[in-house]
């Protein structure tokens, strides 16, 4: 990140230096990223629910005979990996 330059001095006059303003930018673009990060976290949330509802086992099995998971419950796995981590379950 480029450091930032104002030229307003009503603006200036509100930090003592640019290490000020560059760590004032620097919290905003924080900001923004959790903001985006809690965004996205709730959307995954939305996902899990649409899918929990229609996960279930397929008709379809392993080379074992065991039943596989149909499309919605593999998603379902996925999602709750990405929320809590690998290892989940």
């Amino acid at each position: 990140m480029s450091a930032i330059s104002f030229s307003d001095s009503a603006v200036l006059g509100r930090f003592s230096d640019t290490r000020t303003i560059n760590q004032v930018a620097k919290d905003e673009e924080l900001r923004a990223a959790y903001q985006r990060i809690a965004e996205l976290t709730a959307e995954l949330v939305e996902c899990r629910h649409y899918f929990d509802r229609r996960a279930d086992i397929s008709n379809e099995h392993d080379e074992d005979g065991s039943p596989r998971p149909n499309e919605e419950m593999r998603r379902l796995t996925s999602i709750d990996e990405c929320l809590h981590g690998k290892g989940y379950f």
